[in-house]
């Protein structure tokens, strides 16, 4: 038999070559699509064997394409190895191979594109997940050996009662702390998993952050803060009433964490174009630097200002994944100084109603007629 064969690569024309000579066919070789071209339509060949992916502008499918429209109906067999080792690697766990692909819009390298486009999600999700089971593995370990250290004393020790009940009190606290943690983690997933989208509701979003100030006034005056709501009139949205509440909680609490004594916070509701309203929490601590704006969201990191503050790292995590809930992102700004952190929600109101109320928003917040400030903070 007559053979041509169209490869570009060397080892494997190398290889294919001296297997079909040693079956006793003649073979000839092209190096790439315009001479592969030439001799499949200048030579009578029994069978055409060729790469799908070729250097230059014609590729496998191509020459099958003007072949079969010259009326030459002989055999063709398309070389797949490249996708089969691309296969096999990432089988063995190696993520970081792709499908061979070139400009060409036909339909085998459009569905490579989109496999690599899976290929890429799912490298990303499998490091992910790794980063964050190590990130687990280091943050339970604290609190396991702690409460571990505390048995182990009360057994060898035996203390008088009073210090025997301290050290139970310190060792609910670290049980309680590997519980938090397991509970934003199982918050977390639900989330990912959009099994909280049957929660969405119609709330008033101004009345639920009134209620998140309320909540944390007590904390806010024991540091001498100023913490206060600017939430002109009620903001209808759609959305979980209690994810909402729980990704504001995080925001005030992270800002009271690292405002500094007798310093600002101010929580602000409004609405934004685009069919918006947005919760915007803001201080005057140390703020965030721009490299790490994108790094705060990711579960379990601890920069370095947090050094020595409580928490495991998810507070920002959870609303960021609150804010993907409800189709947003966290926008991060400076205060100057501080940080300001926005999470915006679907309004429910029409274009009209909420461009009026836009209007009024604007005149309400410029004379600030509605600001609550936290009981005692001043």
């Amino acid at each position: 038999m007559k053979i041509l064969l169209v490869e570009d690569n060397e080892r494997v024309s190398q290889f294919v070559i001296k297997g079909l000579q040693e079956a006793g066919h003649t073979t000839d070789h092209a190096a790439n699509g315009r001479d592969g071209m030439f001799l499949a339509a200048s030579e009578p060949y029994d069978v055409i064997v060729m790469d799908r992916m070729l250097p230059g502008e014609i590729d496998g499918l191509a020459i099958i394409e003007v072949l079969r429209k010259a009326g030459k109906r002989t055999p063709i067999l398309i070389l797949i190895y490249s996708i089969g080792q691309t296969v096999t690697a990432i089988i063995h766990g190696d993520l970081k191979h792709r499908l061979p692909t070139n400009l060409s819009d036909d339909e085998l390298n459009t569905l490579a594109r989109t496999i690599n486009g899976l290929l890429e999600q799912i490298e990303q999700l499998v490091h992910g997940v790794r980063n964050v089971s190590n990130s687990i593995a280091h943050d339970l370990r604290t609190p396991l050996a702690e409460l571990r250290s505390r048995l182990e004393e009360l057994a060898l020790m035996r203390p008088a009662p009073d210090a025997a009940f301290a050290e139970i009190d310190g060792a609910v606290a670290d049980v309680d702390r590997v519980i938090r943690i397991f509970d934003a983690l199982l918050r977390l997933a639900e989330i990912d998993a959009g099994m909280r989208r049957s929660g969405f509701v119609s709330l008033d979003l101004a009345d639920l952050a009134a209620t998140a100030v309320e909540f944390y006034a007590p904390a806010a005056e024991i540091k001498n803060i100023r913490l206060t709501l600017h939430a002109p009139a009620p903001l209808e949205v759609s959305g979980d009433p209690i994810l909402i509440a729980q990704a504001l909680s995080n925001l005030i609490d992270n800002a009271l964490k690292y405002a500094p004594e007798h310093g600002l916070i101010d929580v602000t509701i409004r609405r934004r174009a685009g069919g918006l309203a947005e919760i915007a929490v803001s201080d005057n601590g140390p703020g965030i630097r721009d490299s790490d704006k994108a790094k705060v969201v990711e579960r379990f990191y601890r920069g370095d200002a947090s050094r020595g503050t409580p928490g495991v790292g998810l507070g920002l995590s959870l609303a960021q994944a609150v804010a993907k809930l409800h189709g947003s992102n966290l926008e991060f700004a400076d205060n100057s100084p501080g940080l300001r952190v926005v999470l915006a929600v679907p309004c429910i109101e029409s274009e009209a109603a909420g461009a009026l109320a836009l209007l009024g928003d604007a005149a309400a917040l410029q004379a600030t007629a509605d600001v609550r400030v936290a009981p005692g903070a001043s």
